[in-house]
């Protein structure tokens, strides 16, 4: 039987307990010439225990768009979101809980600070108005 090596049982287990701080919601704002774009990611493990990734952009009405790849190296994290040709990467703090990095898409870059606002991934989307669902506030009636 092979020994394995007393390192590479810490690195797996060190690589292991980030994969499982960084998943959560976290949340920033990007500064785009003075106006201030809210950036939401949503990082949980799929069926397979495997990272997944989606992210909102709610002030652009984006909801739930898929990050290609999730990659977690020591404490830096990478999203990658071919959809849009961009991608996010970030350093974990000490404490687990701000994650400090750029934001890439197409050939600019900006700087990104995003905290973890909760342990859980929630996707929330804006109530839409003009997608209204029964009961109504109002009289409706079908008519021929």
């Amino acid at each position: 039987m092979k020994k394995i090596p007393l390192t590479i049982v810490i690195a797996f287990n060190s690589i292991i307990s980030q994969a499982q701080t960084i998943t959560g919601t976290w949340q920033g704002n990007l500064n785009v010439q003075g106006n201030e774009i809210p950036i939401v990611f949503h990082i949980a493990k799929d069926s397979t225990a495997k990272l997944a990734a989606s992210f909102d952009s709610p002030s652009q009405h984006a909801f739930n768009l898929p990050c290609s790849e999730v990659i977690v190296q020591g404490d830096s994290v990478f999203l990658i979101m071919s959809s849009i040709k961009g991608k996010y990467t970030g350093k974990l703090s000490a404490d687990k809980k701000e994650l400090t990095g750029t934001w890439f898409q197409g050939n600019g870059s900006l700087p990104l600070t995003v905290t973890k606002t909760s342990e859980t991934s929630i996707v929330k989307e804006l109530k839409r108005p003009q997608t209204p669902k029964p009961p109504y506030p109002y009289h409706s009636e079908d008519v021929e």
